[in-house]
């Protein structure tokens, strides 16, 4: 980060009346903040999902851990960590690392591979109705899955915007102020055939706090409906949760 910066400063050299004046930006307008790396940095999260099999309905809990493991590369103008990623049932279970993943950040943007698929997740600075292309390392008509279903089409046409800049949310017992909220997709066609969202939540200096992810498909077509109608009457699909219950910032 430190190189980042430094770049930054660099490129905010201004000359004026014959002498270099350095204009100093206001580091937390760039929004590194939103999204903290070092190595150690460790975020525990409940997951909660309800998802369609067959003609029942699936409820699951759970918690996952990510730990930035170790930096594995660098350059001048980025870094790349590798995050390491435990699963349990429980608080009363042990960890059991199921992945490991990476999170890249260079002067604009951050980058996870998530199970060897590419997401732009933040760019910099953080600016309210900014847009991106997130999916842009991958083929967006590739399906979704859920379980042993997939759902085509459901990344197609993801317009990645910063929708809020100000959210306050309720996690458990804890307010979260300041976040900023990144909508992915967040759409239910005119038919009922097809229900998307994916909306993400970070907030400074923590980084991910929240996750809601729903992914429908009905073949008759269920209209405008809620999502407990979704889940009754949809044929594939799933209702997805994932929130910060703790964290660890070196």
């Amino acid at each position: 980060m430190k190189k980042l910066l430094l770049l930054i400063l660099t490129m905010n050299i201004a000359i004026s009346c014959g002498g270099n004046v350095i204009e100093e930006p206001d580091v937390d307008n760039f929004g590194y903040q939103f999204y903290p790396l070092s190595v150690g940095n460790e975020w525990v999260y409940q997951v909660d999902s309800s998802r369609i099999q067959g003609k029942n309905v699936i409820h699951t809990s759970s918690q996952i851990k990510e730990r930035i493991k170790e930096l594995i590369s660098e350059d001048s103008s980025s870094k790349v960590y590798s995050v390491e990623r435990s699963f349990r049932k429980s608080i009363q279970d042990n960890w059991r690392i199921t992945d490991i993943w990476t999170v890249e950040i260079d002067a604009g943007r951050i980058i996870r591979n998530e199970e060897n698929q590419k997401f732009i997740k933040l760019i910099f600075p953080n600016i309210k109705s900014t847009s991106w292309d997130g999916n842009v390392f991958f083929d967006d008509n590739r399906p979704f899955y859920s379980g042993a279903d997939f759902i085509d089409k459901f990344y197609l046409d993801w317009k990645y915007k910063i929708t809020a800049t100000d959210t306050t949310l309720q996690l458990g017992s804890t307010i979260v102020q300041d976040a900023i909220e990144i909508t992915h997709v967040n759409e239910s066609d005119i038919a009922g055939i097809n229900n998307r969202l994916s909306i993400e939540y970070f907030a400074p200096n923590v980084g991910l706090v929240k996750k809601d992810l729903k992914a429908f498909y009905s073949g008759t077509g269920i209209g405008f409906a809620s999502d407990s109608l979704w889940l009754a009457k949809g044929d594939k699909g799933l209702i997805f949760t994932q929130e910060l219950i703790s964290y660890i910032i070196k």
